[in-house]
């Protein structure tokens, strides 16, 4: 566990490392590193059904509070086992302590012209590096799909959906089911990956 956590703050960052501690401390006795993640991410998403190969999705705003830095966890982990080559730090922090890098609605929350429960849906979210999140504040997909293409981030895996034509509610529903697909092959189906690819840990915890 005490090597996990340290991979884990510096790939994510303290805040992650931190809200992961606590979520963990009342259920890891007798757990595996693997069993840890996954009952995180379990708990914290919704619930994976492991006869069946599916995720229930309970959370529905993924922006709110502690859910960004859950949300942020997750957009981060699909990012770097899918885009392994990239090195941007997730973790920069700016001169206040701030993260650098930000949780960004992809149809702006405030003109969203959509059901309003998809606004903060995960489907609606990504990351996106504080000047570009800047020169794209509050513009519509149109617009900050041409601004961002100016941009290093624009060619992330997470960010993809910039290289489309439109994107509406029925996207943010696609792209949800997207990224739920990633998440169960990340934490789920190839866990042994996650923790080689992302944590350059072995399956229990000691360094490869």
């Amino acid at each position: 566990m005490e090597q996990l956590l340290k991979k884990l703050e510096l790939v994510y960052g303290k805040k992650i490392k931190d809200y992961f501690l606590e979520k963990t401390e009342c259920y890891n006795f007798n757990k595996t590193d693997k069993e840890i993640v996954q009952t995180f991410v379990s708990y914290e998403l919704g619930y994976y059904n492991e006869q069946i190969g599916e995720i229930t999705l309970l959370r529905k705003n993924h922006y709110k509070n502690n859910h960004a830095i859950f949300t942020r966890f997750l957009l981060i982990s699909i990012e770097k086992y899918h885009n392994q080559l990239n090195d941007f730090d997730f973790t920069e922090l700016d001169k206040k302590g701030n993260a650098i890098w930000h949780l960004e609605h992809i149809i702006p929350q405030s003109v969203f012209p959509y059901n309003k429960n998809l606004k903060h849906d995960l489907g609606n979210l990504t990351l996106l590096y504080q000047a570009s999140n800047n020169a794209v504040n509050n513009c519509m997909f149109e617009k900050k799909r041409e601004i961002l293409a100016y941009y290093p981030d624009f060619d992330l895996y997470i960010n993809k959906v910039f290289k489309c034509d439109k994107f509406d509610d029925k996207d943010i529903v696609l792209r949800r089911k997207q990224l739920i697909d990633n998440i169960k092959e990340i934490f789920f189906e190839k866990i042994d990956n996650y923790f080689k690819v992302i944590l350059k840990l072995d399956i229990d915890g000691g360094y490869i």
